[in-house]
């Protein structure tokens, strides 16, 4: 999977968003696997082998590197089908630059061009400031080093303005270490003349650095219909240079190295993410950060507290954790239990997610159950008693499918 590349548009993925009570992005026709069994598991599915690319490989642990396939027919059905074979296979979710409520949970700005093209002089759904949720209001950080559109153009644009000097004063520091490596994955670091002093001053620069923004891009829709760049900014433009000089403010001394994941529309790519996250931790001690700084997520704001509620003050069975777990997005458990300190997701983390089936799609078949969505059901159940106590070998596990096939 190549890079992609912000300064044309072109290698931007499509994106789409699931069904359900909270949808959630993704890349339509992409899985990630992890590890290559998982992997080839879905060429079987679909009967033919997809084009892939490994990403994160580890020689001390093969079976932890992720591939990215492409050209998955129906992804997220597919998706399901190798989890319930007991896989671990995910679409390639897509996360939203924080900042405004919009991000975590309406639809992408992809979705708003075509109306808002049709109509230049439509307000903007997303509002000029996608900051402006921020609780001490007009960006007192003031790092950003772009400058808005004062006509309004028929796109959102960028909003915040430089810092000419800091504005906070001095703070005393604790954590892991006085001057602690910091890697900040968002939109790249502004350039040349557009870097304020805040960050550009000799000082600043020696210890600050990272791959360079692209702030006024070709944007390209999910129907490939491209604008060219309109000499205004992106919405999302400047977002790393910002929090860069968030983190030079409140943490003055700090070594930081911005890094190109987020478009300029906002949006972080989980295969860009996963890549560049390995990439880091595969850096020697005295090269790899000791923070990272991720200013973006999917819909977990959104999906948390339902799942807290869920899981709070409730018996719940093993598998009753398990399904009300992995309904929801990939972020979201993780953030739940930063909320808040659930024992059930303890024991999700520790011990219910890697307890699968040993038998697979291929073993229904031989069974005599037919390639049909009762694969996936008969999987799942057999996953559901294995979860609650049962089937303790793969014979009963066979025992137990055959009785399902029966029934079918």
């Amino acid at each position: 999977m190549a890079e992609r590349d912000d300064t044309s548009g072109n290698g931007r993925p499509p994106i789409a968003w699931s069904e359900g009570a909270i949808p959630f992005a993704y890349v339509p026709g992409r899985a990630l696997a992890r590890g290559k069994e998982a992997a080839l598991h879905l060429d079987r599915i679909a009967g033919r082998e997809h084009e892939r690319v490994e990403i994160g490989v580890r020689d001390d642990a093969p079976d932890a590197t992720w591939v990215v396939l492409e050209g998955v027919e129906d992804s997220l059905a597919a998706v399901t089908l190798a989890r319930s074979d007991g896989f671990d296979v995910q679409p390639d979710h897509v996360f939203f630059a924080h900042g405004c409520d919009e991000c975590c949970g309406a639809p992408h700005p992809f979705w708003t061009y075509d109306s808002i093209v049709a109509d230049p002089y439509r307000s903007n759904p997303y509002r000029s400031n996608p900051y402006r949720s921020n609780p001490y209001k007009a960006n007192p950080y003031r790092s950003n080093p772009y400058r808005s559109n004062p006509y309004r153009s028929n796109l959102q644009t960028s909003s915040a303005i430089p810092a000419a000097k800091r504005e906070f004063p001095p703070r005393d520091l604790a954590g892991p270490g006085a001057h602690p490596r910091v890697a900040v994955l968002d939109t790249g670091l502004a350039e040349g003349v557009q870097v304020p002093d805040l960050l550009g001053n000799p000082n600043a620069a020696a210890r600050i650095s990272g791959d360079p923004e692209y702030p006024d891009a070709n944007l390209m829709n999910a129907a490939g219909v491209t604008w060219a760049k309109d000499n205004w900014l992106d919405p999302v433009a400047g977002h790393g240079t910002f929090i860069a000089g968030i983190l030079e403010q409140l943490a003055p001394g700090c070594t930081i190295e911005v890094h190109h994941v987020v478009s300029g529309l906002g949006d972080a790519i989980e295969s860009d993410v996963i890549q560049k996250v390995m990439a880091l931790a595969a850096l020697p001690d005295a090269q790899r950060p000791e923070i990272l700084s991720l200013s973006f997520g999917g819909t977990a704001l959104a999906q948390a507290p339902a799942l807290r509620a869920r899981l709070r003050g409730r018996a719940l069975n093993p598998a009753d954790i398990v399904d009300a777990v992995e309904q929801t997005g990939a972020d979201t458990p993780l953030l739940a239990l930063a909320q808040e300190d659930l024992p059930a997701l303890h024991d999700y983390f520790r011990r219910l997610r890697d307890v699968q089936v040993e038998l697979t799609g291929d073993d229904l078949a031989a069974l005599g159950l037919g390639e049909s969505p009762r694969v996936g059901e008969v999987l799942a159940e057999l996953r559901r008693r294995k979860l609650n106590g049962g089937l303790d070998s793969r014979a009963e596990e066979i025992a137990a499918a055959r009785e399902l096939i029966a029934e079918t």
